[in-house]
């Protein structure tokens, strides 16, 4: 008697460990690939952001010596 009461017994808990642990490893793997692809977004995101910046910097300041230069040709 004591077999039929511990068999479903050791079943259920057998059943919970493996859906807790695969449950567990779904979880992970999928918050791991949300972090990377928000991480990923928010990095490409920045860099694009950066780079426009001291891309402007830079053309703005090229452009305005260049310019400076040309008016003072001009002026000689």
């Amino acid at each position: 008697m004591k077999d039929l009461i511990l068999g479903p017994s050791q079943n259920l808990s057998q059943n919970l460990d493996q859906n807790l642990s695969q449950n567990l490893d779904q979880n992970l793997s999928q918050n791991l690939n949300q972090n990377l692809s928000q991480n990923l977004d928010q990095n490409l995101s920045q860099n694009l952001d950066q780079n426009l910046s001291q891309n402007l910097d830079q053309n703005l300041s090229q452009n305005l010596k260049q310019n400076l230069s040309q008016k003072k040709r001009n002026n000689t």
